[in-house]
């Protein structure tokens, strides 16, 4: 179970590496909007495994989502009517720790992920996401260190610790 203590320890390593390259109030827009993201993928999954009885574990179960999403075209209807939303199995937040983790991750995908994101949410639904402005110069200008900025909060939050396991 994650406590309040591994949080803070995560938000305050996240805020280092964000450190000199934006203003300290803004923060928290992108460690905790990259976290949100994060809880919602795994709530996709999460849902996908319960409709579908999966067994698969971590990269497995989203292998098995992606070719799932392209065999069953009402997939994401099915999981959008539990959850009130659904994220597409090429915008998973674990989708993008193995694009990180292959070298392929651009900052671009954070952006396209949030955008398609905020489409898939139910019209029932009274809340939007505010997306994190990836374009801001306060991550900074040059695009390659801001695509390692993300990087690097991308696989600091996709630590077992906040897997809530």
């Amino acid at each position: 179970m994650i406590t309040s203590e591994k949080i803070k320890r995560r938000l305050w390593e996240g805020a280092n590496e964000l450190r000199g390259s934006m203003d300290a109030s803004r923060y928290k827009d992108y460690m905790l909007g990259l976290m949100f993201y994060k809880f919602l993928s795994d709530k996709t999954l999460e849902k996908y495994k319960d409709l579908t009885r999966s067994k698969e574990q971590g990269s497995k179960l989203v292998q098995e989502y992606k070719e799932a999403s392209l065999k069953y075209k009402s997939l994401y209807k099915t999981i959008q009517t539990h959850l009130g939303y659904y994220v597409a199995s090429e915008y998973l937040y674990q989708t993008w720790i193995e694009d990180i983790n292959n070298g392929t991750f651009e900052v671009q995908k954070v952006t396209d992920s949030l955008n398609s994101f905020e489409r898939t949410i139910s019209q029932e639904e009274t809340c939007r996401v505010r997306s994190v402005d990836v374009k801001s110069t306060e991550v900074n200008t040059e695009k390659g260190l801001k695509t390692r900025r993300f990087r690097e909060l991308g696989v600091r939050f996709s630590s077992a610790l906040l897997d809530n396991k």
